[in-house]
Formats: C-alpha cells, structure tokens, sequence
C-alpha cells in the first residue's frame, strides 16, 4: 500500500492493480487513467482548506505520481490517452 510519507531511504512505490485488457484500447486506458488518477489524489491527500504551498505541494505529487506511473505501464496505449487528456 501507499504511504503519504515512505521512507526516505525506500524506493518510491505506488502500487496499482490492474487488467491489461484494461490497455486493449485509447478508451480502455481512458477508464483506467480516470481510477488511476482518483487513486493517485488519495495518495497525495490534500483537502479544501489548504494553504497555497500545501496545495501546491500536493498537486506536484499528482504531476510526479501520475507521469511515474504511466511511465512505469510501458504501453503506449495509456501514454496516448494521458496526452491526449493533457492536451485538453
């Protein structure tokens, strides 16, 4: 399980279950990266009453967290999906 605060001696770990049916298709990993991210955001935490570094820390977690993970898939598939949802 993912830890808000890991060792910082320990390597960084998110662990993610998933299908890799879930990476047949642009709209297949579409779904996927919406759980993915739901889960990433609990990881980082963060809530609406926040300062500005606090917020900013948390949505540097997501930033970092989401780019780890996709990278960390190896399927081009998802990396499609996650541009194009980066690209708007």
């Amino acid at each position: 399980p993912a830890l808000a605060q890991p060792d910082r001696d320990a390597p960084f770990e998110f662990r993610f279950n998933f299908s890799p049916n879930e990476l047949a298709s642009v709209s297949d990993a579409q779904s996927l990266l919406v759980r993915l991210e739901q889960d990433v955001r609990r990881y980082c935490g963060g809530n609406g009453k926040m300062s500005i570094d606090e917020r900013r820390f948390v949505n540097t977690c997501i930033d970092t967290t989401m780019k780890d993970s996709i990278a960390k898939f190896g399927s081009s598939t998802l990396a499609q999906a996650y541009q194009s949802r980066a690209d708007g």
